[in-house]
């Protein structure tokens, strides 16, 4: 269990999610072998554009508010 969770923080502090919840769930999952398929490279790529995108566009609403 002490491995689990030390490597589960480490993941943790190395992604730095807003929302840390969906990660730790699908963390369990992953070790448990019941998660999701991995992402390719491609799809991580493009999650992580799509995700800096929704921010800037977050910040662009909040100053016009």
């Amino acid at each position: 269990m002490r491995g689990t969770l030390e490597s589960l923080v480490s993941f943790l502090l190395d992604k730095r999610p807003e929302d840390p919840v969906p990660y730790i769930i699908q963390y369990l999952q992953d070790m448990k072998g019941v998660g999701a398929p991995s992402l390719s490279m491609e799809e991580k790529l493009e999650l992580e554009s799509l995700r800096t995108q929704a921010t800037e566009l977050k910040l662009k609403i909040q100053r016009k508010e």
